[in-house]
């Protein structure tokens, strides 16, 4: 069995109810975590991404209700302390930070599970106390993957490409966990990230696929 990881992105579209309805399909559809983004400067950067403000953070874990787990990916250091402070079970590093090993080494020590994004040339960078995840970082990824000595190289799958069939690919190569980019069904979000975001129905098809024999 392995455990999916959604992450909308800015799909929230800057809204508190878009957030919430993000934590209700991702619990429906079997998602073990739910990560949101924290990004730095987000309103300057040229990707479009969508602020999620950290004053709906503490409204967001008690609305999901420990249904589901609520984390993030952080991008400083002062939403890191930030996140950390709010003692999740786990903390996600995006590609691009990887090798912040003072800010993995950090949520070690307060007992947070790090989940990295890294690839073949840098994992054996990474500390062993943390959740590697393989990951090609383009948006979206629309080859298909070799996951060959993949895993158990790495714990698990950052998956970038378009729909779920080649995280199934991987979790029947060994990965235990899988991380996907997750969008609604509403017309106002137009976001980068929703052009290679599959919907929640994807998801529990996703989860079905993960704990059906095969």
């Amino acid at each position: 069995m392995a455990e999916i990881i959604v992450d909308p992105g800015s799909t929230h579209m800057g809204k508190l109810k878009y957030a919430k309805e993000h934590i209700d399909n991702a619990w429906r559809a079997g998602a073990h975590i739910i990560k949101f983004q924290l990004f730095s400067n987000p309103k300057g950067y040229e990707g479009g991404n969508i602020e999620l403000p950290l004053k709906w953070w503490d409204e967001l874990v008690a609305y999901a209700n420990k249904r589901i787990q609520v984390t993030a990916s952080v991008f400083d250091e002062d939403k890191l302390n930030f996140l950390i402070s709010k003692e999740p079970q786990y903390i996600k590093f995006a590609y691009s930070k990887k090798l912040e090993s003072k800010w993995i080494d950090k949520c070690i020590r307060a007992d947070i599970f790090p989940i990295v994004s890294c690839d073949v040339m840098t994992d054996h960078l990474i500390s062993k106390d943390t959740i590697r995840l393989y990951c090609i970082p383009e948006y979206p990824v629309r080859y298909e993957i070799a996951f060959d000595s993949i895993f158990p190289r790495f714990d698990g799958f950052s998956d970038h490409t378009l729909g779920i069939r080649q995280s199934v690919r991987a979790f029947q190569a060994g990965a235990k966990w899988v991380e996907k980019h997750t969008t609604l069904k509403h017309s106002d979000v137009n976001c980068p990230d929703n052009s290679f975001a599959v919907s929640y129905s994807e998801i529990e098809k996703l989860a079905s696929q993960f704990r059906a024999p095969y």
